[in-house]
């Protein structure tokens, strides 16, 4: 493609549900399936439409600025930015710089797009994302994004173009995933669900914030301020993107999987399947938790586990125990790496040290 000319790319959507993605003209709009549903891919396109729709500038073309964000850089390397080139590569189309933080431009007689790669695990590109002026933004992975993302991107899309340029138009946030578990802000939202006090509230300022908007004028009488769609199985007769996946794809991936996996990287189900490496692998609910009876002093005084026993906090007092935590970040500090150090002592004096998890308070999450 030589400099100045038009952007043409040939896309089929992989199926219905993408396709009404594709069309959502909602603020927030998400896409949830199983992994090779073509999400990613409909994302690419979105913002690609998104950009073919602002006003025409003094210079002839549409003005849009974007930011792509992904939880860690090697993710957002590995995998955004490599499905981004897939469709826009950067040694025919516009020009790449690699760094402060990742960024595409593009110029054709139409377009001039700015397109910003952020990984939350930089603090630096954090703190930009946070200040930027955007026409829209894209979370990609978004079970792995912290809601206060989703959060601060709210009131930063839609302010490029500036008003003073002609606006933007219609401002959106775009979120791909696979399936999250029961306790994520994308399923209390999605799902609308209000059996806990955080859901409840999420979704009363939602319907708060479009009764607003329509009395403005902001919000169409159909339109949604959030938009949540649900690809089927890859294993349903009505699976998307198959055409685009080799023979097999779904019956290799099963291989060798549990069924929490399964349910949620092919079925597309909500639930929870545990990524990375466990801080004690050691650790088994069979044998590690147990069901007990509560004491009711424990209601009242509070409690903590010391070495597999639950003591109300009232008896340890009674008995002299001391006992000492600290928590430490780095062994540079004195601390445990990634751990406690703690020392019960008895009222003779005579101390026992211990490692981390062996004693865990009742009220520390970890």
């Amino acid at each position: 493609m030589k400099p100045g000319e038009p952007l043409r790319l040939k896309y089929i959507s992989p199926g219905p549900v993408a396709d009404r993605f594709l069309l959502s003209e909602s603020f927030v709009s998400g896409i949830r399936g199983p992994i090779g549903s073509g999400k990613s891919t409909a994302c690419v396109m979105k913002l690609l439409g998104i950009a073919a729709r602002q006003p025409v500038a003094p210079d002839g073309r549409r003005h849009s600025r974007f930011a792509i964000i992904r939880n860690t850089y090697p993710e957002l390397k590995t995998t955004t930015i490599k499905t981004w080139h897939q469709w826009v590569p950067p040694g025919q189309i516009g020009q790449w710089q690699n760094e402060g933080p990742p960024t595409h431009h593009i110029l054709t007689d139409e377009l001039a797009m700015e397109v910003m790669f952020v990984a939350l695990d930089r603090p630096e590109d954090v703190r930009k994302l946070l200040s930027m002026e955007l026409t829209a933004a894209w979370i990609n992975e978004a079970r792995e994004v912290p809601k206060a993302i989703l959060d601060g991107l709210t009131g930063r899309v839609g302010r490029f173009p500036p008003v003073r340029d002609g606006g933007c138009a219609g401002p959106q946030i775009l979120m791909d995933t696979n399936s999250p578990d029961a306790d994520h802000w994308w399923y209390l939202i999605a799902e609308r669900d209000t059996t806990t006090k955080k859901g409840a509230e999420l979704l009363q300022s939602i319907l708060e914030a479009e009764v607003a908007l329509r009395a403005e004028g902001a919000l169409g009488a159909n339109q949604q301020l959030f938009e949540f769609f649900a690809q089927p199985s890859g294993l349903s007769p009505d699976a998307e993107n198959i055409p685009n996946l080799p023979a097999g794809y779904y019956q290799r991936a099963m291989a060798g999987k549990t069924d929490e996996w399964i349910k949620v990287y092919v079925r597309g189900e909500y639930g929870f399947v545990m990524d990375g490496r466990p801080v004690f692998p050691e650790y088994r609910d069979s044998l590690h938790c147990k069901p007990f009876e509560l004491n009711p002093r424990d209601r009242a005084h509070g409690s903590e586990t010391v070495r597999g026993t639950v003591q109300p906090l009232r008896e340890r007092e009674a008995t002299g125990m001391e006992v000492r935590l600290h928590h430490g970040g780095s062994r540079g500090d004195g601390g445990v790496a990634g751990g406690r150090e703690h020392a019960v002592r008895d009222p003779e004096g005579r101390g026992r040290e211990g490692s981390a998890g062996s004693y865990k308070r009742s009220d520390d999450p970890a």
